[in-house]
């Protein structure tokens, strides 16, 4: 074989195992998009992955939006609607956010340290139970 035909196999392979890569992660961040975002008996927890829990002494704010701020992006992953990570909310600051879709309403849960930007199925409902909770 002659370099140039063996430089075109690597090169094929490898463009193979690429494909093959991100094959695997969009189909990984598709099937692994959704939240759980739960009230217990120590306060919120967000599942994805390790999962975060929040205890109701750490939260000094919530705040309700019918769709969150802009964000910009710091940190994390942008995949359609879907941001998680570090993102810089507009007017709000640097804060973490685990959100399916920014489209949709959310809520902005403070500590002292960090905010989490979240979007449960029933925001309204979640903010409501968890305004309830903390005041």
């Amino acid at each position: 074989m002659d370099k140039e035909t063996t430089y075109k196999k690597i090169k094929t392979v490898l463009n193979t195992v690429v494909l093959i890569g991100i094959g695997i992660y969009l189909i990984f961040a598709f099937t692994n998009m959704n939240y759980d975002y739960t009230l217990n008996d120590q306060g919120v927890t967000i599942s994805r992955g390790k999962g975060i829990d929040i205890a109701f002494t750490e939260i000094v704010d919530v705040q309700y939006f019918e769709r969150l701020p802009a964000l910009s992006n710091r940190v994390g992953e942008s995949l359609g609607n879907r941001r998680n990570g570090t993102f810089t909310v507009a007017g709000i600051g640097r804060g973490k956010v685990y959100v399916t879709d920014i489209t949709k309403p959310g809520i902005i849960i403070f500590t002292a340290d960090t905010f989490y930007a979240i979007t449960p199925p029933d925001s309204q409902n979640f903010f409501i139970q968890l305004e309830a909770i903390i005041k």
